[in-house]
């Protein structure tokens, strides 16, 4: 089922704003409420405010989570499951707050709610939050029409010329140096190489499948050029590698002789 939807070029940003606001006219929709005209275009705000607000909270959350290594090293279902419940925990205040600007909550009642409202809130949150990243956890990706073509008109080059992998294409220009790691990060790809690093919508797999160079998966999230594996590090069952370029990448606890191998039969290539 891998494979782009090619309905426009979409970034996360747009599709994350684009998804919030079809929700929260979704949600504006079936509420009940006053139906006058006059009253609908304050419930659409309302609701706006109810679902964009805790979509961005919750890409912080998870943004500023993968910063810790724990945390990056889990089940991609489950990451998601932990920031949509502290982003729901987050939120909640700010859901009351709003209500009692619409008036439909008392502020004697605000401090008494908190917990009613985390109750509330935190099962839609978590739920919304991983129905919208399921689709690149699925293996899909977004993306443009013109930029698809060039992707099957380039993998079909690149057997040739065995050089750039199709995904290329989709980085920066001044990006497109010689390729040291990949990693998967939900719904994008980070692409580092010795020209620097971006993300695109692309699946890891498939990223993979579309290289013509030595290297190695060092964990689900993680795949790095052989030529560029450093010194490996035996952490309890698991481990780490740091590149030549300094980075350090985990290594799981299935993976970490296979590593351990590939990067002594490199060693030795280059001695």
């Amino acid at each position: 089922m891998n494979g782009p939807f090619k309905i426009g070029e979409i970034r996360p940003i747009e599709y994350f704003l684009a998804i919030g606001v079809i929700i929260g006219l979704l949600f504006s929709m079936i509420a009940d409420g006053d139906e006058s005209v006059s009253a609908i275009i304050p419930q659409i705000i309302q609701w706006q405010l109810q679902v964009l607000i805790p979509l961005f909270i919750l890409i912080a959350v998870h943004s500023l989570l993968h910063k810790i290594d724990r945390f990056d090293n889990l089940n991609p279902w489950l990451k998601l499951s932990i920031s949509g419940l502290i982003g729901a925990l987050l939120f909640s205040p700010l859901a009351i707050w709003i209500d009692w600007m619409y008036g439909e909550v008392n502020p004697s009642a605000l401090s008494s709610g908190l917990l009613h409202e985390f109750i509330s809130v935190a099962p839609p949150v978590i739920l919304c939050w991983i129905a919208i990243n399921a689709p690149w956890l699925l293996g899909f990706q977004l993306v443009r029409k013109d930029v698809a073509l060039k992707i099957e008109s380039t993998s079909q080059a690149s057997q040739i010329s065995h050089k750039e992998p199709s995904f290329y294409e989709l980085l920066p220009e001044n990006i497109r140096g010689e390729l040291i790691y990949l990693k998967a990060e939900l719904h994008y790809l980070k692409v580092v190489t010795t020209a620097g690093s971006a993300l695109i919508l692309y699946n890891l797999k498939d990223a993979i499948s579309q290289l013509r160079i030595d290297g190695i998966k060092t964990h689900r999230s993680y795949w790095v050029a052989s030529k560029y594996l450093g010194r490996v590090e035996k952490i309890g069952r698991q481990g780490q590698v740091h590149t030549i370029t300094k980075d350090i990448i985990p290594i799981s606890r299935n993976q970490l002789s296979m590593v351990i191998k590939k990067h002594s039969k490199t060693t030795n290539q280059l001695k």
